[in-house]
This record gives C-alpha cells, sequence and structure tokens, in this order.
C-alpha cells in the first residue's frame, strides 16, 4: 500500500536568487527518490531545510594573519626534532618534547571581522597562541603560561 507522509531526503537543486515579491516566499526545487511511485506531479510537500550543520572552531581574527582566502595561525606543538652531529660515528636524529609554535594554514568556511570560522585543523592543534604571535617563527620553542579551553558546537540555521 502507498503511505503518504513518510520522510523522504532530497537534494535541492534549484534555488531561486531572491524570494517571492509578493509571498515573501522562495520556490525552492528539491529532487526526490519515488522508486515506489507514491509522489506524482503538481504535490506540494513540507520540508525540514539544513542549510549547514558542522563542527568548527572559532578562531579570533587578532590571532590570525590573512592572506586572500587562507589564514594562518600559531598552535602549541608538542616537540621537535634536532640533528645531532656524532663526528666520525655519524648522526643522529634527537626528539626534544618541549612545546613549540606551529604556523598552521586554513581556509575558514567563514570570515567575520573578529572571528575566522574553521573546520580543517590539523588533529592535535588545540591550543591557539594569542598573545605575542608576531614575533614568533615556525618550530620557535614557547613556553605557555595561560590555557583557556572554550569549545562550542557551530550549527548554521539553528
Amino acid at each position: 500500500s502507498k503511505t503518504f507522509g513518510r520522510p523522504r531526503e532530497g537534494v535541492i537543486t534549484v534555488v531561486p536568487p531572491a524570494a517571492d515579491p509578493q509571498t515573501g516566499l522562495f520556490n525552492v526545487e528539491i529532487e526526490l527518490d519515488n522508486h515506489d511511485g507514491v509522489l506524482s506531479p503538481g504535490m506540494i510537500g513540507k520540508a525540514i531545510v539544513t542549510v549547514m550543520q558542522t563542527r568548527a572552531v572559532a578562531i579570533p581574527a587578532s590571532a590570525a594573519a590573512r592572506s586572500g582566502q587562507r589564514a594562518s595561525a600559531f598552535f602549541v606543538d608538542q616537540g621537535y626534532q634536532t640533528g645531532l652531529d656524532l663526528g666520525r660515528v655519524g648522526s643522529a636524529v634527537l626528539d626534544v618534547p618541549a612545546p613549540v609554535a606551529r604556523r598552521v594554514w586554513f581556509k575558514p568556511i567563514l570570515f567575520d571581522r573578529d572571528h575566522y570560522l574553521v573546520t580543517d585543523l590539523p588533529e592535535g592543534m588545540d591550543q591557539l597562541i594569542v598573545e605575542g604571535h608576531s614575533r614568533l617563527g615556525d618550530g620557535q620553542t614557547v613556553k605557555v603560561i595561560n590555557t583557556r579551553v572554550q569549545v562550542s558546537d557551530t550549527a548554521a540555521g539553528r
């Protein structure tokens, strides 16, 4: 038996550039799977549209440097490698367990006057350097003096 009212997922295929001037509504077209033949031409439906839902990090614009559509900021990374000259024996690489500054480039999903929303930070980059970053170089050792962590989920359209 055919069942009306069963939820279906679809893909928005057409969004007009402006709303209807009389109703203020957008006449959006959605492509739906109709393998069971329940849907007929001219039917009207109700849709719940999620514009964007994602987990993002808000980086203060004052802690980042913007270059075109990309930006960079310094984060605290743990450890760096240094070479050792062992004379006639050869050379070696030593892992030094010290906090260092790492410049991370990213492409924000949103540029704002105060913040950049970012979803593509590398794993482990969770301590942002917010003061003194203008004098830093990539891989330079740093001393962490204050750690404040604030995590929030961002869901546009909610």
